[in-house]
């Protein structure tokens, strides 16, 4: 029990005695209860005695009749505020219903900052009384007061266009009691609406850079650092750096620590009422220990079930243990029959909590080492999905970049693409990467490929590099056990190729390549391999072309395997330079160990339909989970007999044959847990079945072929 919490409950018999006695008891009662999602009377004790302070909350409830407004972006808005101290219960802190967006509590607990998306300003309301001003135009962030002087900033984004994205750009922050005062803050990418939240000291805020990409940006340095792939990214209001991202799922924090070895999920649908129902919202309060959301989610609107909100959705506020490890305890705090939205906790004195340092990690932890640390030449390179990838761009503002999935592509367990035939696209600073290598005359392409296959099944490109007319100028293909490089058609008409290397099994291989001044240098496995003069490598043709991974067309099967490690350089690269990466490269990849797997004969109990595109907007892909009775185990050991299992019923917005199957069918399935598949923990998954509790596996066994368009 906290020291707060205890002044909670004796303070009254401080005061009075006798009568202060009787009312102490009272308060032990409903401290022990607390967790009961029944409300009593007295919301505002309930609230306190689960907080063990004075405390705040503030959201948004949707006053029309589908009460389906989870992203407040309509005019049927009402404020409300419940207090923990004036023993008014839930309330309306404005009489208007209007437009009310991301409603945020200032540090001191006085004021609340809202967004008008309509008038497109952000305006001020004094918790007691209720008046509003205008403070600024744009969209609110967060509120933050700085711990040296007290003043307090809203700081606040321009809308970016498209406007229907809702994606933000040109940070700034304007002083709450002096308007006039405004100054710049982040231009280094575009910012994401869900959340935008600061650590105690300012120079720190989690969001979305833009989504998909969340991470922890450094704001003294116009730096970031992806922590993972997500939305609602909140950072612990502290100074220790702990970061969490709400998954794909909707019912999981994604915990993230400085030291990028350490990271861990908490699940946050646990709390009593939400009946494995997707939850929504969730933000760190100004206490570490305590954060908000919604839910549950049970109601299917016209695109999924947040989109449906309802009556139901409450808002919730949990505790997190000490290890910071789950959700210890829960507390329903608003209990009536309209669906309440986007909440915000303050809690007196929250900003003298802190995360333990061994929880968090050091703040000046390094991260995970690229394959070469001089990137000054770099003009793409992507590791895997996992890892910031960037590279400098123009000015001081670094450019993402980014592979998009076309086809049947996913990413594995390690976050490489994974090719079962169709193919990624290089996007973000690619097309001016290769552009650059046009103007410089020379590169170096370096990746790693791990095929499935090196028997006749291993054939297709790997990684090709096509002009706008579909002329491939460069390819690497297998042909079975061997590795080709393919140039453009020489002087008698017909292709060119040089082999690279054999491939000696299912297993990692190195590739670079390298051009200037007419010389033609291949690396394999680190070591140099192949020298040649021919101008056919040249890339005077690579501006406005495109660097794909997979097949080199648009349509057909493609090579199926592994691709990781990507980097492009604008420069040719020598032997020592690679002989280094390549020992990193082996020391890393060697301690991967496969996950153990079983073949099942099940009997389909309930199945979850292939959403429409229009349900997982903004996701284009989706895994939909089935309630699976498992009648024979035909290999492997596994006591369990009836499982989820989570199939792909999307992929690049086209649904995939055979994901749904019928109730009573009866398939095979090959399974891995799904827990060990971190890289799924940010797709959007889909479980329409009555028991979502039961231990879910991944079938990794599915065929992949896709409807046509």
């Amino acid at each position: 029990m906290s020291l707060p919490t205890v002044h909670w409950l004796l303070r009254p018999i401080v005061r009075r005695p006798i009568v202060g006695l009787v009312v102490t008891m009272a308060r032990i009662f409903l401290f022990v209860s607390v967790t009961t999602p029944v409300l009593a009377d007295d919301a505002g004790d309930r609230l306190e005695a689960f907080t063990g302070g004075h405390s705040r909350l503030v959201w948004v409830q949707d006053q029309g009749d589908a009460q389906d407004d989870t992203l407040a972006r309509g005019r049927k808005l009402r404020l409300m505020g419940l207090d923990s101290r004036d023993g008014l219960g839930e309330r309306a802190l404005r009489t208007a219903i209007q437009n009310y967006a991301k409603p945020l509590l200032t540090p001191d607990g006085s004021a609340v900052v809202y967004s008008d998306h309509f008038a497109g300003k952000v305006f001020v309301v004094d918790w007691r009384s209720g008046e509003s001003r205008e403070l600024c135009a744009g969209f609110a962030l967060d509120v933050w007061a700085d711990p040296v002087d007290g003043t307090t900033w809203v700081y606040h984004g321009t809308r970016n266009k498209p406007l229907e994205n809702y994606i933000y750009k040109q940070v700034r922050r304007t002083r709450i009691d002096a308007p006039s005062k405004s100054e710049p803050v982040w231009d280094a990418t575009q910012i994401g609406p869900d959340n935008f939240q600061l650590s105690a000291d300012g120079s720190r805020a989690a969001g979305e850079f833009p989504w998909p990409d969340a991470g922890v940006a450094d704001l003294t340095r116009g730096k970031w650092k992806k922590r993972a792939t997500g939305c609602w990214a909140s950072l612990a209001p502290d100074n220790s750096g702990l970061c969490a991202v709400f998954d794909g799922p909707h019912r999981n924090w994604q915990l993230r620590g400085n030291d990028p070895n350490r990271q861990w999920v908490i699940n946050l649908n646990a709390a009593p009422g939400m009946d494995g129902h997707e939850v929504f919202h969730p933000r760190w309060s100004n206490h570490v220990r305590y954060l908000t959301l919604t839910g549950p989610y049970a109601v299917k609107g016209a695109l999924n079930f947040i989109s449906g909100g309802g009556p139901k959705v409450e808002v919730l506020i949990g505790r997190l243990s000490p290890e910071f490890d789950k959700v210890e305890a829960w507390l329903q705090a608003t209990s009536n029959t309209r669906g309440d939205f986007h909440p915000d906790l303050w809690i007196a004195g929250g900003e003298q909590s802190s995360v333990p340092g061994e929880i968090a990690g050091d703040p000046l932890s390094p991260q995970a080492a690229e394959l070469t640390s001089d990137l000054s030449h770099t003009v793409f390179v992507w590791r895997d999905a996992r890892s910031q990838n960037q590279v400098g761009g123009s000015g001081d503002v670094p450019e993402s970049c980014q592979v998009v999935p076309n086809g049947a592509v996913l990413f594995d367990r390690h976050f490489a693409m994974h090719l079962r035939g169709g193919m990624f696209v290089a996007s973000g600073a690619a097309p001016a990467g290769l552009s650059r290598c046009d103007s410089t005359g020379q590169y170096a392409l370096s990746f790693v490929m791990t095929p499935e296959s090196i028997g006749k099944q291993g054939v297709g490109a790997v990684v090709a590099i096509v002009d706008t007319k579909g002329v491939a100028l460069l390819v690497v293909e297998q042909n079975g056990r061997r590795l080709n490089l393919r140039l453009p058609p020489g002087e008698k008409g017909r292709p060119t190729k040089f082999p690279v290397g054999d491939l000696g099994g299912a297993r990692p291989h190195a590739v670079t390549i390298s051009y200037q001044a007419g010389e033609l240098r291949i690396w394999f496995q680190g070591d140099l391999v192949r020298r040649e003069r021919t101008a056919l490598a040249s890339p005077a043709r690579w501006n406005g072309a495109e660097l794909r991974f997979g097949s080199e067309k648009p349509t057909g099967d493609g090579w199926r395997g592994r691709i990781e490690r990507v980097r492009l350089e604008d420069r040719s690269t020598d032997k020592s330079v690679l002989a280094a990466d390549y020992q990193r490269l082996v020391a890393d990849l060697t301690q991967r160990r496969p996950l153990p797997q079983w073949k099942v004969r099940g009997t389909v109990r309930q199945a979850t339909p292939i959403p429409t595109m229009e349900a997982i907007a903004p996701y284009r892909r989706a895994l939909i989970l089935h309630d699976v009775d498992i009648t024979e185990v035909l290999r492997g050991e596994l006591q369990t007999k009836r499982i989820l299992v989570a199939r792909w019923g999307l992929l690049d917005g086209r649904p995939v044959k055979g994901a749904e199957p019928k109730a009573g069918e009866t398939l095979e399935f090959t399974l891995e847990s799904l827990g060990g598949h971190p890289e799924l923990e940010s797709e959007r998954q889909l479980i329409e079945t009555d028991d979502v509790d039961l231990p879910a596996f991944l079938d990794v066994g599915q065929s992949l072929e896709l409807e046509q368009e």
